[in-house]
């Protein structure tokens, strides 16, 4: 038997996972909160020795403070196991030698995590004229335009620019379309992270893991059937084990129960698999209702702009009781170009029904004219609508908020997690944070915020956030409110 058993990791306190005995395309599903990133981690780790680094980090400026300091990650195989726990800035194995010998012994050839984020390069015009373009593997081209149900990836051409004297070169994804060449930074987030995914398969030897978060980001269902269809080929023909982390009721539907793998954590954060798992019963459990045609869908940039939103939403309908029937899904994309073009793409097109927008964080309206493809987006006209502005840079607002004299928000602050916030402005850890931006500043300085909150409140991570978010939201005027969601929720 093979396991996997987390303790005080994220937001897990307790949870065993037992790998299953058939190689296949398992879909891990779930709630948000119930680890199935933090799982895909750890399974990451069983090939890849930099894994915990990666997906384990915490911001460098919080002092006497480690989130992991109590977390254990088990691995075993039949009777033998090793055990990672966190030393000081490193995770270390006990026992110390032969780790690697043990986490072979999975089976697993090597492992590929594809994350959907937009975490990807871009050539410049002068680049790509000095550059040298090749064909594109033939194979990819071919999955490309089955996945996508399309041709346009028939023009899918390698761009191979050496950055510099003496430096390895680097390869990008174009279109050729007429005279002008598109790069990869000009595809979607759900583009991009399938392109990946594939080159990584096609290179892949026989018996590798490969574990997939969020597949169904920025795809349209019958997409995601065909992503679906293609892994389970590629499962049967190299001897995969694939692991899909999604909240897909397209994805869901159309897998066996035997490999959907329902995560659910009670209220002290020990987990559980569930399988099989009935469509019905995973369908229960996650967090936004795919099943349902949305009224209304915004993308945002990334995850704390999602919860800015979510409670901002939730203020306005209590304040608009007309619009309190509408289904909303809110989706964070990654980049303020990327989220913007994602909407303008699909406003049309992909949703049925739903009304599409971008909420941008404001700081992505400033300096446009060094923002050359984001301008063209606001200044078509019939684009502008659905690029909205966030009215705030959110970790730059949250800072400023509670920096602020807002007696009610520090009497809620209190409450909430027996602290001052004055005695957070004035730590140690709190001063020493620095940054060549205000954004990134501030997003050290609400880290702090968060890991002191944890500390007092003895709340996880995720809890923590949330709360001090809508507390935030909840000190905005309604006016505020108003201003930012009404021209939406108006809108024909």
């Amino acid at each position: 038997m093979k396991s996997i058993t987390i303790k005080n990791t994220k937001g897990i306190r307790d949870f065993n996972f037992k790998f299953p005995e058939k190689k296949a395309v398992y879909l891990l599903v779930g709630s948000n909160g119930t680890g199935k990133t933090t799982l895909l981690t750890c399974m990451d780790r069983i090939c890849n020795s930099y894994a915990f680094a990666r997906g384990f980090s915490q911001p460098k400026n919080i002092m006497g403070f480690d989130e992991y300091q109590s977390a254990s990650i088990r691995y075993d195989v039949d009777d033998t196991c090793v055990i990672f726990r966190k030393r000081r800035s490193k995770w270390a194995s006990t026992p110390r030698k032969n780790n690697a010998q043990l986490l072979s012994t999975y089976g697993f050839t090597g492992s590929i995590f594809i994350k959907a984020d937009s975490k990807r390069i871009d050539a410049t015009a002068e680049e790509i004229e000095r550059g040298t373009v090749q064909s594109a593997n033939s194979v990819i081209v071919q999955t490309l335009n089955r996945i996508f149900e399309t041709n346009k990836y028939t023009n899918l051409k390698k761009l191979k620019v050496t950055h510099g004297r003496g430096r390895t070169p680097s390869y990008f994804n174009i279109i050729k379309d007429g005279r002008k060449y598109y790069t990869e930074k000009r595809f979607s987030t759900g583009e991009i992270a399938i392109l990946r995914l594939i080159e990584k398969i096609d290179a892949a030897e026989n018996g590798a893991l490969v574990l997939l978060d969020e597949a169904e980001m920025a795809l349209h269902p019958r997409v995601q059937v065909n992503l679906l269809e293609y892994l389970k080929e590629k499962a049967d023909e190299k001897d995969l084990m694939v692991f899909i982390s999604t909240h897909s009721p397209t994805m869901i539907k159309a897998t066996k129960p035997n490999e959907v793998i329902l995560l659910e954590s009670d209220t002290d954060g020990n987990v559980s698999a569930v399988t099989p798992c009935y469509p019905a019963r995973a369908l229960g459990r996650i967090d936004y209702e795919d099943s349902n045609i949305f009224d209304y869908i915004f993308f945002v940039e990334d995850e704390m702009a999602r919860l800015f939103l979510k409670r901002l939403v939730a203020r306005y309908l209590l304040l608009a009781q007309q619009h309190s029937s509408a289904l909303i899904s809110i989706v964070p994309v990654g980049g303020f170009y990327e989220t913007a073009r994602l909407a303008v793409l699909t406003k049309n097109q992909l949703f049925g029904k739903s009304k599409v927008f971008a909420f941008v964080d404001s700081d992505a309206f400033e300096d446009l004219e060094h923002k050359p493809r984001f301008s063209e987006l606001l200044h078509n006209t019939s684009n502008n609508f659905y690029i909205r502005d966030l009215s705030v840079t959110p970790e730059v607002f949250f800072i400023q908020a509670l920096s602020g004299d807002d007696e009610n928000l520090r009497n809620n602050f209190r409450t909430h997690f027996h602290s001052e916030i004055n005695s957070i402005l004035r730590s140690a850890e709190y001063q020493a944070c620095n940054a060549n931006s205000v954004r990134k500043k501030s997003k050290l300085q609400f880290d702090v915020f968060v890991n002191k909150c944890m500390g007092t409140s003895g709340d996880d991570e995720n809890t923590v956030k949330t709360t001090l978010i809508n507390l935030l939201v909840d000190s905005l005027d309604d006016s505020d409110v108003y201003r930012v969601l009404n021209p939406v929720f108006n809108s024909r």
